[in-house]
């Protein structure tokens, strides 16, 4: 039954089910930071450098109980992919010193529906009742659209290219470690929130909410959906060989 208490401060009230009442909804997965503290930039009060706060404080009554466990299985994924950026990259600096001519190519897949959508709820939780229309068109300030709510709750796709994207540079060194970053920079065009540049532990996203294929931004070159990443070590004579590869995969 929808719970007409819980629609007034939920995102998801567009879907027409809520139910449970509000609950807290942490801004970034809380699974993704163990020792309860987060590094953040992108809001007006730490726009120039990135600055660490304790978790708490990123947390906000802006969904209902229903749809905040409906989606648990975004906040699950993200904890998965940084595990898996986290492994290609133990496994890189193994195999970099070991300098052989030809190794068993191991392949890291991550579920790219699912943090595709991880992007979208994070971008609406960090711009929910501000000051910008999230997505396109007219509607009030600081709500996401009805067709943005869907696509975060996997009742409907983003339509041509918009979506996910990575970006990078050519040759582009990335180091990860096993303490979790999250940096984030909302994009706008007038009133309206239509991207946002994300920085995933140092491997760079840029979700698209504009139905327009973007080639590149800020210098960096953008690829749509499914990218596959090749990790190089070099061999006894320096020359560089494939060691494994990271997949993001759509289905």
């Amino acid at each position: 039954m929808n719970d007409p208490n819980a629609k007034k401060k939920c995102w998801a009230a567009s879907l027409g089910d809520c139910a449970g009442g509000i609950s807290g909804e942490h801004l970034v997965s809380q699974s993704l930071f163990p020792d309860g503290s987060v590094i953040v930039q992108g809001f007006h009060w730490c726009k120039g450098k990135p600055k660490p706060i304790g978790l708490a404080s990123l947390t906000a009554n802006i969904l209902c109980f229903k749809h905040n466990c409906d989606l648990s299985e975004l906040d699950s994924s993200a904890k998965r992919t940084f595990d898996t950026l986290v492994e290609s990259m133990a496994l890189y600096e193994v195999r970099r010193k070991l300098h052989l001519r030809r190794y068993s190519i191991k392949q890291f897949l991550i579920d790219g529906n699912l943090l595709e959508r991880w992007f979208l709820k994070t971008l609406i939780n960090f711009g929910f009742e501000r000051e910008w229309i999230i997505g396109e068109g007219q509607h009030p300030a600081g709500e996401p659209s009805e067709e943005l709510v869907r696509i975060a709750f996997g009742r409907a796709a983003f339509r041509h290219k918009a979506g996910l994207y990575t970006a990078s540079h050519v040759g582009e060194q990335v180091t990860v470690n096993d303490k979790f970053e999250l940096h984030y920079s909302p994009k706008t065009i007038g009133n309206n929130l239509l991207a946002g540049m994300f920085t995933f532990s140092e491997y760079r996203f840029f979700l698209n909410l504009l139905p327009q294929e973007f080639k590149e931004f800020n210098g960096a070159n953008l690829m749509h959906q499914t990218v596959k990443h090749w990790y190089q070590v070099p061999d006894d004579k320096g020359r560089q060989v494939k060691s494994h590869r990271l997949g993001i995969i759509w289905h």
